[in-house]
């Protein structure tokens, strides 16, 4: 975790502040590309809070509004002063949701969930716990992650509504080709933006990576060759129960 120290200026402009704030940037632009970028982005939110926290302790105070001489020891004062207030209420429902996969995979205090989605190189356990949590949120929707393990509205301290009806089975496909769909999106942003990253991978890794994407290659050609009319739709249904079959698994 990027650690944030108390600075003499009011802006908190330290190279790590800079750098976690470029990390909050470019997490929030993928963040409407896919769930699990979403809850990375909320992990990333998380770490904010852990260190303004330590921020506001160095400084003997334990409120939670604005630190005298230093308004930007919180999450609003922080964002502003880092020209990203615009993500504020991403943020916040983000990091709600990140919370609430940290609790229902009993992650402790100290688990970083930043690294265990986002890790370039995951040891086995975190690879694991990635999969597991992928698997998770495959097909749910932000609101059904909150309703489901959380609060169905982004307010902290809010309480869930227990008249509050579960999705049908329309609302749960609807959900599942939105998220299909934007984790697409996501995954070739990232194809896109690699670069000579992938060199920073084992081996075994770029065994296994070249694999999936000569089979994506070879899929995606024969559906783009084959006329509109006759492609074979989509299996919704069938690839909902895998996923939560592949959830109760983990579990």
């Amino acid at each position: 975790m990027n650690k944030i120290v108390p600075h003499k200026s009011s802006a908190l402009v330290t190279p790590d502040a800079m750098h976690l704030a470029r990390q909050i940037k470019d997490q929030f632009a993928k963040a409407v590309d896919g769930m699990v970028d979403f809850i990375a982005l909320g992990a990333l939110g998380l770490q904010l809070q852990a260190q303004l926290e330590l921020v506001r302790s160095e400084t003997n105070s334990g409120s939670r509004g604005p630190v005298r001489g230093n308004p930007e020891a919180t999450v609003p004062g922080w964002l502003k002063a880092h020209e990203i207030d615009y993500a504020k209420a991403t943020l916040y429902r983000a990091i709600e949701i990140a919370e609430n996969i940290k609790a229902e995979f009993k992650l402790g205090a100290k688990a970083d969930l930043y690294e265990i989605l986002k890790g370039k190189k995951p040891e086995p356990k975190q690879l694991a716990l990635r999969e597991k949590i992928t698997s998770f949120v495959a097909g749910k929707s932000q609101r059904q992650l909150l309703i489901g393990i959380g609060t169905p509205d982004a307010q902290v301290g809010g309480k869930r509504d227990a008249r509050t009806k579960p999705p049908t089975e329309a609302e749960r496909r609807a959900a599942w080709l939105d998220d299909a769909q934007q984790r697409a999106k996501s995954t070739f942003s990232g194809l896109h933006d690699l670069e000579e990253r992938w060199k920073t991978l084992d081996d075994a890794q770029l065994k296994v990576a070249l694999e999936d994407a000569r089979a994506f290659v070879r899929e995606a050609d024969a559906w783009l060759k084959t006329p509109t009319p006759a492609r074979a739709g989509i299996e919704v249904e069938k690839l909902m129960q895998a996923a939560e079959a592949a959830d109760r698994g983990g579990k």
